[in-house]
């Protein structure tokens, strides 16, 4: 299972969750644990809850992830434009400059890095 397809799938887990929410809310099911009754107001801060964690799963499984060019379709890193040919993935393209300057045989780095 992709990090997509988790987020989707708790997406829609905690979607149902505050539609069962919703529904025991607006009924006034009685709820009881042991001794304790919860009482109805206890279901729309679950509801709220759950719809804000539903949100931030869908939203997750919509992001692209940095550094991916959605134009060059899905999971292509995206090439840097300054013709030195690094992957640019996140914030590594730094660290890859460094690291081939470093294996350069100067074993300076230049202060425009």
């Amino acid at each position: 299972m992709t990090a997509v397809q988790y987020s989707l799938l708790v997406s829609i887990i905690f979607a149902l969750v505050a539609i069962l929410q919703i529904v025991r809310a607006v009924t006034g099911l009685p709820v009881t644990v042991g001794q304790t009754s919860i009482p109805v107001w206890a279901s729309w801060i679950a509801c709220a809850v759950a719809v804000v964690l539903a949100w931030l799963g869908y939203s997750a499984s919509r992001s692209q992830a940095p550094g991916l060019d959605p134009d060059r379709g899905c999971g292509e890193p995206a090439r840097c434009t300054g013709g030195d040919n690094h992957i640019l993935i996140g914030g590594h393209h730094r660290l890859a400059v460094a690291a081939r300057l470093v294996n350069d045989s100067s074993g300076e780095i230049p202060a425009n890095l």
